[in-house]
Parts: C-alpha cells; structure tokens; sequence
C-alpha cells in the first residue's frame, strides 16, 4: 500500500543548469532536512495524481544538488550530512515507485561505499539500497550487493528469475511494451533454488512477461496482499456476482515497492487463482495510471481509459464500479 502524507508541500524551484552544464551547489543540514520533509508530504496525502508528484520530487532533488548525471562528492562530506542525502534519497526513491531508480541508486551506492571505507555502521543502508534495487526490478544488483554484505546485513531473498521474451530486454526500443512479473507457482514437491548467498524457504519463480489490455472493456486494479482494503476489495468482488462478471478478465497489478514478499504473493495466488496478483515491472509502462494507492480500479475501452474507482471503505464501491463500467459499455458502444 502507498505511504500517505497529508501536509501539503510548498515548493521552490531552484534551476541547476547553466549553458547545458550540471551545477551542484552546497546545501545546509537544515535545508536538506527541509527537502526531505518536502518529498515526503509531496504527494498531498494521496490527493496529486502520480505524475505531477513525481515532477515535484525531482525539483526537490533538483533543489538538494542531486542534479541528474552529476556524481555526489562523498570525500569531503561529514558522515551526517552523507546519511542525511541517503535518507532524501531514499525517500525520493521509494515515493517515486522506483521510476528514479536509475537516477537515484547509484547516488546511494557511492554513499554506501564512502561510509564502507570509513568503517562505519552500515547495514540500515545496505538494506534500503538492497530494497531500491528490488522496487527497480534490478535483481542482478540486489544479489551482488547481498553476496558484497552477507556478513552485515540479513537481505530479502529473491527467487529464480527469468524474461520470457527477447524483446522486453530491449532498451532502445522506441515501443513501450506493459510488462510484468508473475510468479510462476512450483509445485509442492519443488526444491528451493535461491541465489547462493541468500537463505529461505522453498519459493516459486518469477518471469518477466509482456502484459496486454484486451480490446472491448478490460479492467486494470492496483492492488496489494499487504493492504487490508484491497483485500476487502476482493473478497466482496468474489461474493459478489456482478462484480466478479466484471473483472473475470482483469489485470491485477501490484505497484513497485520496497519488498516482493513472495511467500505472502504466493500463498495468496494459490488459494485465488482467478485473482492472480502480478509484479509490475515499472511505472513507467503504464502512463495512464494516476494513481498507484491501492486499491484502484481502471476502466479501459480498446485500450483507453475511460473510468476510475479509488479506495474501497468497509461500505464497498459497488455502486461505483457498476456506474464506471456501464459508462465502458457505453464508450464501447460508440466505437
């Protein structure tokens, strides 16, 4: 589930490029508490839609001299103020949904390191850079960095993985393909296979795979098995039969977060294998989503959205779902 904040966020641009060239200025202890506190309220308690959140949290980067492309001088900094830009980072990294991965993590890994080599307690870093790479999808790094600090810090274990086509690892393709990844369910009698240096209990496998929205209506819901309302959510779906007639064919997707807690992802696909929930790979792929709070409903229509439904209180939304998806048929209908 989204992490909310409800004090709204004055913000102050600060321009960083002069004549195309990447200015970092210094900035106070204070003002870098006060950007940190900026990006974590600047979603507006869940009110701005995800886009226009994004945009403010890179001005506020903008703003703290993490300039995009510039490299964070760590040798002459204080181990406070390197802790303090982790933590901005952080925030940034995990309100963005991953989308400032490439950007950000890089940034926290050079941090990492300066601390490394100055001796000093890092392993609530080590974990938050570990949980960056998981939200980014970057399953390469996160098994490099857990085999790095095996002895430092206890790290998520990450199952088997795979792309299912060629074409999803093509970066320079001008075609942005939706994608996800499932988690591919292993039989009872299946060993565990973790990477080397992780330990756990037997999991499943996840493969990267292109997902479609059908022609005709075709729902999409942002949902978690974390977040007890989007689990009143389905479980009113599945009493009830229009709801469930509904969205037989949806795509249930869960939005990048900190953790892919598998074990839980798993037993819920077991016992609901027509409520299958899939990992999103990015953001990114799926511009038309405003909100990734879960729960949210999407209405499509030969792939446009045409409806929203947001939340699900202890009341249910049926009534809501039912006018989004008649006002669909009707959209269709003119086609």
């Amino acid at each position: 589930m989204m992490f909310f904040k409800s004090r709204r966020a004055l913000l102050v641009a600060v321009p960083l490029l002069f004549f195309g060239l990447t200015f970092v200025q210094a900035v106070a202890p204070t003002e870098l508490m006060a950007i940190r506190n900026r990006i974590n309220n600047s979603g507006d308690g869940g009110e701005l839609p995800f886009h226009k959140q994004l945009r403010r949290i890179e001005i506020e980067l903008n703003q703290g001299g993490f300039a995009s492309g510039s490299k964070p001088t760590t040798d002459s900094k204080s181990s406070e103020t390197l802790r303090l830009e982790f933590e901005i980072l952080r925030s940034a990294d995990y309100l963005s949904n991953g989308a400032l991965a490439p950007r950000i993590a890089p940034d926290m890994a050079l941090i990492v390191d300066r601390l490394v080599k100055r001796g000093e307690e890092i392993a609530p870093l080590v974990r938050a850079l570990h949980q960056s790479y998981l939200q980014a999808r970057e399953f390469e790094k996160a098994n490099a960095l857990a085999a790095r600090f095996l002895d430092v810090a206890r790290l998520e274990a990450i199952p088997r993985y795979s792309v299912a086509s060629s074409d999803l690892l093509n970066k320079n393709s001008s075609v942005v393909k939706r994608s996800v990844w499932r988690l591919a369910l292993a039989s009872a009698d299946e060993p565990a296979s973790f990477s080397a240096t992780l330990e756990g209990a037997r999991v499943d496998t996840l493969v990267r795979e292109v997902s479609l929205i059908s022609s005709g209506v075709h729902v999409v819901a942002i949902v978690s098995p974390r977040c007890h309302f989007s689990l009143w959510a389905v479980n009113a779906i599945k009493r009830d039969l229009e709801l469930t007639n509904m969205t037989k064919s949806a795509t249930w997707l869960m939005p990048p977060g900190n953790t892919l807690d598998v074990p839980s992802v798993g037993e819920w696909n077991r016992a609901n294998p027509q409520f299958r929930f899939d990992y999103v790979h990015a953001t990114q792929e799926w511009p038309e989503l405003d909100y990734w709070d879960t729960p949210h409903f999407y209405f499509f229509v030969d792939g446009r959205k045409v409806a929203t439904v947001g939340g699900w209180p202890r009341e249910g939304r049926k009534a809501e779902m039912l006018k989004a998806y008649e006002n669909a048929k009707a959209a269709l209908a003119k086609n």
